[in-house]
């Protein structure tokens, strides 16, 4: 079942990017394995780039290039070819000197440079610039555009503070540049979405660089509705609500930068759990993606019916041996979230059987209303949740599915098979 997550169902409390996020899992249905502050490496590059300008060239600037590649190339000369004082052309050879256009073969005689040649059959002026452009240093990549909002650390300026309940992504110890010429057959909306003006066309030399961090967001997603040993598929690097995505193997290698941070992170789960009435024992543990995994002892009714930052109840969204399960992304003790951007499965598995039979049978039905409210509208054959359920289920399996929907105090269930449930639940 997929994890509709909508403006109606994401708490309020939930940032601008989280919302992002929710809305990018939804869209590609996908669970979160890891959802981490983490420090990335990022270099700052220092660049002389080729630039096409927006404005026509100077008609004066225009006219001496020309009469210069033309081999009219000295003040006397290109005095006499325009009608102008040679104090005049000297003014404006000393202009396209500064542009780095001419420079001096003699005392007398001026010749075109490389960019000042490429000039001579453009109607804008190409010019050299500086620009500077960040990459991340795991990967390679350019960042986007977004990540230009956000503080560059230079690796002389971390403190304590920076390093504070953050992951650590470690650097490659040797980056490859070279992909960077790619940029001059980037589309206009490629360049925008990595912060590189339209005007570039190419990068001519890479003149110095900064090391440093940036504070990001990693995101390692997978599926894990299908089984209980999904691998991750896609990663991200989240700034604000634009996505980076990692190749797997090219996802950094973290560095927790408090050692204690695990064992912390599992004492408030379970303490969190256990106000709930939900025991999971000593059963806790984490995998190398960061999913933290535990079997739960006993639970009560009350968690079982309730529904955490999702509209799945606990009962369906936690995992038993027919079904892999979602994972809960938050888990609040009040004050803050103590998964801390973990992803936490809870394994019901060892429950009464009753429960275990309850949540598998309930599954089965919000699956099938999953696909009622997933097919547009018009294409429905029934326009109503009730009628369609009674097309699909007989009465005794209606009464049973009542009953438990009751048991378990799962209100949508009920009002689903009553015939009270909202047309648009689901959209």
């Amino acid at each position: 079942m997929s994890e509709q997550i909508t403006s109606r169902n994401v708490p309020a409390w939930v940032l601008e990017q989280d919302k992002q996020l929710f809305k990018k899992l939804n869209d590609e249905n996908l669970d979160l394995f890891l959802y981490h502050d983490v420090l990335l490496p990022v270099l700052n590059l220092q660049l002389e780039v080729e630039e096409l300008a927006r404005e026509e060239f100077n008609f004066v600037h225009k006219t001496i290039i020309q009469l210069i590649h033309g081999r009219i190339n000295t003040i006397a000369s290109l005095a006499h070819f325009m009608g102008l004082a040679e104090s005049a052309i000297n003014e404006k050879l000393t202009e396209l000197y500064g542009l780095g256009f001419i420079e001096q073969h003699d005392d007398t005689v001026w010749q075109l440079t490389e960019i000042g040649t490429k000039n001579v059959f453009s109607d804008n002026p190409v010019r050299h610039v500086n620009r500077s452009l960040r990459i991340c240093a795991s990967s390679e990549q350019l960042l986007p555009s977004n990540a230009y909002r956000s503080k560059f650390i230079r690796t002389t300026e971390l403190t304590e503070k920076n390093l504070s309940w953050v992951m650590l992504a470690e650097e490659n110890q040797a980056i490859d540049l070279s992909h960077l010429k790619s940029i001059e057959f980037m589309t206009v909306t490629d360049k925008s979405h990595y912060n590189i003006p339209d005007e570039v066309q190419r990068i001519v030399e890479i003149n110095d660089y900064e090391a440093g961090f940036q504070k990001t967001k990693l995101l390692i997603t997978g599926d894990h509705s299908k089984n209980s040993n999904t691998e991750p598929s896609k990663a991200w690097i989240q700034f604000r609500d634009q996505f980076l995505e990692l190749p797997l193997q090219k996802v950094p290698k973290l560095v927790s930068t408090i050692k204690w941070k695990q064992e912390k992170i599992f004492e408030s789960i379970k303490r969190t759990l256990g106000s709930h009435n939900v025991d999971i024992g000593e059963s806790i543990q984490q995998d190398q993606y960061g999913v933290i995994y535990a079997k739960v002892s006993s639970a009560s009714v009350a968690w079982l019916s309730r529904k955490d930052e999702s509209y799945l109840p606990n009962l369906i969204r936690c995992r038993t041996r027919s079904y892999g399960g979602r994972p809960f992304y938050r888990l609040y003790d009040g004050k803050r979230d103590v998964l801390n951007g973990h992803s936490l499965v809870l394994d019901i598995s060892e429950l009464d059987y009753g429960i275990i039979s309850a949540a598998n049978a309930m599954r089965e039905l919000y699956l099938l209303v999953d696909g009622f409210f997933s097919t547009p509208y018009t294409e429905r054959r029934t326009r109503d949740i009730q009628t369609y359920l009674k097309r699909k289920l007989a009465s005794n399996e209606r009464e049973n599915y009542l009953e438990l929907a009751q048991k378990f105090q799962l209100k949508e269930a009920i009002d689903w098979i009553n015939g009270l449930g909202r047309r648009n639940e689901f959209e």
